[in-house]
């Protein structure tokens, strides 16, 4: 997992966050096979759940749901409403696979 901000910082206060989020997949050829799971009696696809949150407050400031191939770019938005350093988390969760979730730091200046 990539990510960057697109937004111009600082932010002003009341401003949009725009962070532009690259998944990057190594699989042979462009789809991935279906997910083969013992108790779940049809074919699944991968899902990745990517999700930006304030831990602190324990709130979620955005979310999407992406099925990944070789390559996939999405885009969280969210509104930032309060001045200083927000410090948030950028979490990348597998709704098929254990122990492969990521999560990354990230900081803006609101003015």
């Amino acid at each position: 997992m990539k990510y960057s901000i697109i937004s111009e910082t600082p932010i002003a206060k009341g401003g949009m966050l725009e962070i532009e989020v690259e998944l990057l997949r190594e699989i042979e050829g462009d789809k991935l096979p279906p997910i083969t799971a013992q108790f779940y009696n049809k074919e699944k696809e991968e899902c990745w759940w990517v999700v930006l949150g304030d831990p602190i407050r324990s709130v979620v400031l955005a979310i999407k749901r992406q099925i990944v191939g070789k390559c996939s770019k999405l885009t969280l938005k969210t509104k930032l409403n309060e001045s200083g350093i927000c410090n948030m988390k950028l979490y990348l969760i597998c709704d098929s696979y254990m122990g492969c979730d990521q999560e990354k730091d990230i900081g803006v200046e609101v003015k």
